[in-house]
């Protein structure tokens, strides 16, 4: 089984809410994960294995993004356990709200698979620098 997560802050009609994780959402834009039915995705599409990707699918009339939507590969990602698929939930978020891959050990924002649920001080700084 495949789907496609959105994050957005206007209403979405055509999405079913669907609650996957509770992890820490420090934007006030991101409010809900929806899935959308019908829509497929196969990370291993890309040419590597990935688990999920966010992308921006609406700007604004200044070039900022309005509304993100984050793919997950549910064929991988169903074989996680629930720290893992938080963390990777948590990861997609971080890119959601500006933050890039970090080489840090503790940081939710390195890229593999693993269980950090939690903001380290360099992924901290990285919000506050954006969002003040």
């Amino acid at each position: 089984m495949r789907g496609v997560f959105s994050t957005t802050r206007r209403p979405w009609r055509q999405a079913t809410t669907r609650r996957l994780i509770q992890a820490p959402i420090c934007s006030p834009m991101i409010t809900t994960i929806r899935t959308i039915g019908g829509l497929d995705w196969d990370g291993s599409s890309t040419g590597y294995n990935l688990y999920a990707y966010t992308k921006c699918t609406n700007t604004t009339l200044t070039g900022n993004c309005d509304q993100y939507q984050a793919r997950y590969d549910l064929a991988d990602v169903l074989s996680f356990n629930t720290s893992q698929i938080r963390s990777l939930a948590l990861h997609e978020t971080g890119h959601r709200v500006g933050l890039d891959h970090s080489t840090l050990s503790d940081s939710f924002m390195r890229t593999g698979r693993n269980t950090i649920i939690h903001f380290s001080s360099h992924d901290k700084a990285h919000v506050d620098g954006r969002w003040g």
